[in-house]
């Protein structure tokens, strides 16, 4: 009878055995099926991962097709500088905000279209679809006033409170994606271009610093100047070398980034040398013009952006510069063209 006992409680040892195996296994499956694999980093005023994951999990609903693991790491940079960097799928994002909540909004929702497009897709332009109230009827009868729709059904018991029956009535509240903002004040490093002032088309350059202010307007000082030209007197050996250097001060108005529509003035100095002549001699003279520019600038990554402007500048003062005996040499002309192209610092 002993024998028998043993091999009675050895037959129930095997079975529960084998359903604590089966139920560890359907644990390990439910476990491996999340969508989301999320490292969040983010200083403690900023929203923290258990919120970030039941955000992205919400706007997916259970009936996510994918799976994504990704990293976000949350910083400010400066004041009203907020960054996100975005590790998913083994590229990296950088977003930009004025705050940490804008920031982490947009990098939820680029983890719930990674997760399931077709979810995000449903809410058009990155939005949150949330149910809306049935209207109540109204209390007396009005001309010509359409009926007031059916309301659905409740939901069984236990039944997802994300889940949308074919034809329900949604209404959708933008998220709003971050904008890029211009930091406080910035430099820049261009190229110069000119044709008018000088004898011949030029080139030089222009060193750049700059203010934001009102949000999207710049404020810059810049300096200039033109690598020397020459000029012979037709006929002859005799003629000068002109060169020319300027302090700008321009304020930009941002239009659409990244384009700006920039108006300044410009104050500073034409040279001239003679050659050629038994006295060599150097003039200078006084340059001012005002004048209007197109700017586009870029972005190339973080802070850096591409800088490219064409302008026409005005020139109050005409100077001549001649040699004795033998005439006017050059003289400047109205309009002085401009186009520049460098990277700027923003």
């Amino acid at each position: 009878m002993a024998r028998v006992r043993a091999v009675v409680n050895s037959g129930s040892s095997m079975r529960l055995a084998a359903f604590l195996s089966v139920a560890v296994e359907l644990v390990c499956s439910a476990a491996s099926a999340q969508p989301l694999d999320l490292a969040w980093t983010a200083p403690p005023e900023c929203p923290q991962a258990a919120a970030a994951e039941a955000r992205v999990l919400r706007l997916v609903g259970t009936d996510a097709v994918g799976s994504v693991a990704a990293s976000v790491s949350l910083r400010q940079r400066g004041e009203n500088r907020w960054s996100a960097t975005l590790e998913l799928g083994g590229a990296t994002r950088e977003l930009e905000g004025e705050s940490c909540d804008s920031v982490a909004d947009a990098a939820i929702v680029i983890l719930a279209m990674a997760i399931d497009p077709e979810a995000a897709a449903s809410s058009q332009s990155v939005a949150v679809a949330v149910p809306v109230p049935v209207p109540e009827p109204p209390t007396a009868p009005v001309a010509a006033a359409p009926e007031p729709p059916s309301p659905r059904p409740a939901p069984a018991a236990g039944a997802n409170a994300n889940q949308r029956s074919p034809g329900d009535t949604v209404d959708v509240a933008p998220v709003s994606l971050p904008t890029a903002e211009l930091a406080p004040w910035g430099a820049s490093l261009r190229g110069l271009g000119e044709w008018g002032m000088l004898p011949a088309p030029s080139v030089g350059g222009a060193v750049a610093v700059h203010a934001a202010w009102g949000g999207g307007n710049l404020a810059e000082l810049s300096a200039l100047a033109l690598l020397p030209r020459d000029e012979v007197v037709e006929g002859g050996t005799s003629g000068g070398e002109f060169s020319w250097f300027a302090l700008q001060l321009t304020a930009c108005r941002r239009l659409a980034r990244p384009a700006f529509v920039c108006g300044g003035f410009e104050a500073g100095r034409l040279s001239g040398t003679g050659f050629g002549t038994r006295e060599v001699r150097t003039q200078h003279t006084f340059w001012a013009a005002p004048g209007l520019e197109l700017r586009f600038a870029p972005a190339l990554g973080g802070s850096l952006a591409l800088e490219a402007s064409a302008g026409l500048f005005i020139a109050l003062r005409k100077p001549e510069f001649a040699l004795d005996g033998v005439g006017v040499v050059h003289q400047p002309g109205p309009v002085s063209g401009r186009v520049e192209l460098g990277i700027g610092w923003y």
